[in-house]
């Protein structure tokens, strides 16, 4: 088996994929040869138990996330060779091409050598037609956002999402909020140590005696998987050679450099907060603790530390203020450094996800919570609005889950990370009651909230995250607006969700002003005015107004 010759193979000026382009058995042995295909491999095992007559009724639908380009093809085209044998007709796959040509990963378009352009009539009559493609690969969130009102209406979809896209992603978490995530991760320690030995042994080179450097270099390396794994081995090949041309016992110098090369590179290990207006210092703040996690994992795993604790933090601040955002680049961190198994082992946990209604029940909610995540290589739970555990109404069921939460973060101390965010004044009261939990704590983190200008340029990344435009001169409105919402508000402002919220009405204003247009252009459709912002904000301070009034009335 060589699956590394898939990435050579060329498509030529092909569009679309046909089974006919891979060797099915090639690729089926790839799949179930490899851990980190398993969520891959059982979603083909449950295609392949629904009836064949059955199928073109079936409506799940799927999102495939690869890390990195081969993965990608063969999650292609595995499921690709399962539905074509199930449909008498079936579609060509198509890829729907959201990167700019210029843009930093436009060697995954280049790579997968197909595309077509999302403007294209051809790629929009394909898209329309219920019966081509039934397969959809999307480089990018902005492609998979404007297929979707297309897609959520069809029976079967699935889409492949190539490297360097999250499903965790803003952008797209409302248009698979309809889809089973299939998350194809790296593969094992044991695979990996493997794979490297058998490098070593085709090329005829004896690592009997580095077996401690190459279980060094596999938990060293950003990516687990084997073509990470092959070029190491072939890195360490040359170093050989360089230092013995006509030896064939590998040593520990041959290892020299390795871990500089194939461990994260420095501007990674960062939580990425410049694209989050407003967070500089909570990203800050986070970059640290980061590297603070990573120097004690180094520590442990050259035995000069006992033990690797990991972290357990509280994010304080207002509501709207990223708090979720931030916890899952953390995540997102913790997974590239490979301190977790996949970003995807995030859980967001509310008193009601973990508060049973009888004796015995929340015990057992939150040990499975934490025993699950731990089997499945780690995570981070965040726990949102806890507080409430440890009010003056609390019930003992309340109580029962303060503690049992307490004895799980030291049991699975190092393996799963825990956040607790809320209200600056009520997680103090929420750790003052109860000390154990207190002092598990290894960071606080604090949120502030944002001003006016950070929330008009919020406004305005949302609006082009959308593929709006706005006009120039719309701060003053958008800062008169955010100030007399605040003012309403008071401590329920919400901050980030309230610009949110009036992109989204004033996205409604301007489909009402546009609607009447029989034949409208690209401009028309993505172009917002002074008009759509006023009314939007308009109605919303009319409607807080209101809403104060009849509280009023009512006697609150």
């Amino acid at each position: 088996m060589s699956i590394r010759n898939i990435e050579k193979h060329s498509l030529g000026e092909k569009k679309y994929l046909r089974p006919g382009d891979y060797d099915s058995e090639e690729i089926c042995e790839a799949i179930y040869s490899r851990s980190r295909f398993n969520s891959l491999s059982e979603l083909l095992a449950r295609l392949d138990e629904i009836d064949d007559d059955d199928f073109s009724e079936y409506t799940n639908k799927y999102f495939i996330s690869a890390n990195n380009i081969n993965d990608a093809y063969i999650a292609v085209m595995a499921i690709y060779f399962c539905i074509s044998q199930k449909l008498d007709r079936i579609g060509e796959m198509i890829l729907i091409d959201g990167l700019k040509k210029k843009s930093a990963e436009s060697n995954v378009s280049a790579a997968i050598n197909m595309s077509a352009e999302m403007n294209n009539p051809e790629t929009a009559e394909l898209i329309a037609d219920e019966n081509n493609p039934l397969l959809h690969i999307c480089t990018s969130p902005s492609a998979i956002g404007i297929t979707a009102d297309s897609l959520l209406d069809r029976r079967t979809e699935f889409f492949v999402c190539l490297p360097a896209i999250s499903p965790d992603s803003p952008a797209l978490s409302s248009t698979l909020s309809c889809c089973s995530t299939v998350l194809i991760g790296t593969d094992s320690t044991e695979e990996a140590v493997n794979i490297i030995n058998s490098y070593f042994w085709e090329k005829n080179f004896n690592a009997d005696n580095v077996q401690k450097e190459i279980r060094s270099l596999v938990k060293q390396s950003y990516s687990c998987d084997e073509y990470i794994m092959s070029a190491a081995a072939r890195f360490v090949i040359t170093n050989h050679l360089k230092n013995d041309p006509s030896g064939r016992d590998l040593t520990r110098r041959d290892f020299k450099g390795t871990g500089s090369f194939f461990s994260a590179p420095a501007e990674s290990s960062k939580i990425r907060g410049d694209s989050l207006i407003g967070l500089e210092n909570e990203s800050d703040k986070l970059d640290g603790i980061i590297k603070s996690i990573m120097l004690d994992k180094m520590r442990f795993d050259r035995g000069l530390s006992d033990s690797f604790n990991g972290c357990s933090m509280v994010f304080a601040g207002p509501p709207g203020t990223a708090k979720t955002t931030l916890a899952r680049r953390f995540a997102d961190m913790l997974a590239y450094l490979r301190l977790i198994k996949s970003s995807a082992c995030f859980k967001e946990c509310r008193k009601s996800d973990i508060v049973g209604q009888y004796v015995g029940q929340t015990a057992a909610k939150i040990d499975s919570l934490f025993t699950e995540m731990a089997e499945n290589g780690g995570g981070v739970i965040f726990f949102d609005e806890i507080y409430t555990l440890s009010e003056e109404n609390a019930t003992i069921y309340d109580k029962e889950a303060v503690t049992c939460i307490t004895q799980n973060m030291e049991n699975f101390r190092g393996k799963i990370f825990c956040i607790f965010a809320g209200y600056e004044n009520k997680m103090t009261e929420f750790l003052s009651s109860n000390p154990g939990m207190r002092s598990r704590i290894s960071f606080v983190v604090k949120f502030e909230e944002y001003c006016d200008d950070d929330l008009c340029r919020i406004f305005i990344k949302i609006a082009e995250g959308e593929n709006f435009k706005v006009p120039d001169n719309c701060d003053d409105i958008l800062r008169s607006y955010f100030i007399r919402l605040r003012k309403l508000r008071g401590e329920q402002f919400g901050n980030g969700r309230e610009a949110r919220n009036l992109f989204v009405n004033a996205k409604q204003k301007h489909a009402i002003r546009i609607g009447a247009h029989k034949k409208m252009t690209d401009k028309m459709l993505t172009v917002l005015d002074l008009e759509d912002i006023s009314e939007a904000s308009a109605d919303i301070i009319s409607s807080e107004l209101e809403n104060k009034e009849n509280m009023i009335s009512i006697g609150f």
